[in-house]
């Protein structure tokens, strides 16, 4: 875990720090100088009330300070009460340490007899006008977009044999069962109507201008998303008690599995053709790579052929990823049997597989940093179970009850 350091607004005169705390909460600004009443340099031109409506909107940029408790300090300011806009009382606010640092930072300006109320008054209700503004604009791009956000559909695949291996040095192994193999990676939308969060790295507007979107969980928080991109940065994770857990594939899958049993209508939303009690897993190499080799049918060094050059209309490598990953099911597609399509088969992100190389856990298919010869048809890597990496996601195998 990494470390840093929490720096608050100070009412003048006074330096907060709030000790070390995890590094993905970034650092509030900090200002005030070591004589009472004498403002840090940066801030001369500022009053103190400019200085609280500053300190306060750094607060709801990093959620400290909710919508629901803006509103009632604004209501309160209406009928000319100037209360803690922290918390209800310093009680709550030991809750969390940081939030009590807040609470006290805030506490000093509340007490100093010096804030205009009119001012903090306007800016909170303008505050809260542009807050619900950009609700509606949300709910509306949500409305707009519900069509275009790519579904989990599923090939059957009919047992069969297959050359595994690379060319040269392959072994004859048997697929004694049907299955059905999702057509493309698990997309962080389909991640978010299950799990309400993304755990992505390439989920920010500057990865995808012209599909970014934010939508809201089942909390009210708003969770940002690159909708069709894969779903990455997740773990293979098994053990349930570990902290990281609800990063892992397994979780996912067992979150499918609850919502499949009472016949939720979320997992419709994300698989259009499921059926109650359908079961979910990852696909084991053997069957992964049967796919790829169109079930023992393209059985060279891609599943195009010899010719690597071909690789870019299919799957997402270094040389025409531009360094992140890429929508889904934009590119051609393996076509398995004639008539069942599946996008980034190689490319884009690796996937998970339910097999291992020793205490390792293998993935297939390359990712979007990859050297061409990382998305052979045969190429096999592995990772501890309990790593998260931006190259790897994972697709899913279906079985019905």
């Amino acid at each position: 875990m990494c470390f840093g350091v929490l720096f608050v607004f100070t009412f003048p005169g006074k330096w907060a720090e709030a000790g070390e705390r995890a590094a993905s909460c970034p650092a509030l600004l900090a200002s005030g100088d070591s004589k009472k009443g004498t403002t840090h340099a940066s801030h001369d031109s500022f009053s103190l009330t400019e200085r609280l409506i500053a300190y306060l909107s750094e607060l709801m940029q990093e959620q400290v300070l909710s919508i629901e408790r803006l509103q009632e300090w604004s209501v309160g300011l209406e009928r000319g009460e100037l209360v803690n806009p922290i918390a209800k009382s310093e009680n709550e606010a030991k809750v969390r340490s940081d939030l009590l640092i807040h609470y006290e930072a805030m506490q000093e300006y509340v007490e100093s007899g010096e804030l205009d109320h009119a001012k903090l008054l306007a800016w909170t209700q303008k505050t809260l006008k542009q807050k619900t503004k950009d609700q509606e604009n949300r709910d509306e791009s949500q409305e707009e977009t519900k069509i275009v956000f790519t579904k989990g559909k599923f090939n059957l695949i009919e047992p069969g044999e297959f050359d595994y291996g690379e060319v040269g040095e392959t072994k004859r192994v048997k697929i004694k069962k049907a299955f059905e193999l999702m057509q493309t990676h698990v997309t962080q939308w389909m991640w978010f109507k299950v799990m309400g969060d993304n755990p992505s790295e390439f989920k920010k507007k500057e990865h995808c201008p012209e599909s970014y979107i934010q939508l809201p969980n089942a909390a009210g928080q708003s969770v940002g998303m690159c909708p069709d991109h894969p779903v990455e940065k997740v773990s293979a994770l098994k053990d349930q008690a570990h902290p990281d857990y609800k990063y892992s594939v397994y979780a996912f899958i067992e979150k499918l599995h609850e919502l499949s049993e009472r016949d939720d209508p979320i997992i419709k939303e994300v698989f259009p053709d499921h059926k109650k009690g359908d079961r979910y897993r990852l696909p084991t190499e053997q069957e992964y790579e049967y796919v790829v080799k169109n079930r023992g049918k393209n059985n060279g060094t891609y599943f195009f052929g010899e010719n690597e050059s071909k690789l870019k209309k299919y799957g997402y490598y270094y040389q025409n990823s531009h360094d992140q990953t890429q929508p889904v099911a934009q590119l051609k597609p393996l076509m398995v049997d004639g008539d069942k399509p599946f996008w980034d088969i190689v490319g884009n992100v690796y996937v998970w597989t339910d097999s291992f190389m020793g205490s390792f856990r293998v993935i297939r298919g390359g990712g979007w940093s990859n050297c061409a010869r990382d998305l052979r048809s045969a190429f096999r890597f592995s990772y501890g179970p309990g790593c998260s990496y931006d190259h790897v996601g994972f697709r899913l195998v279906r079985s019905k009850p």
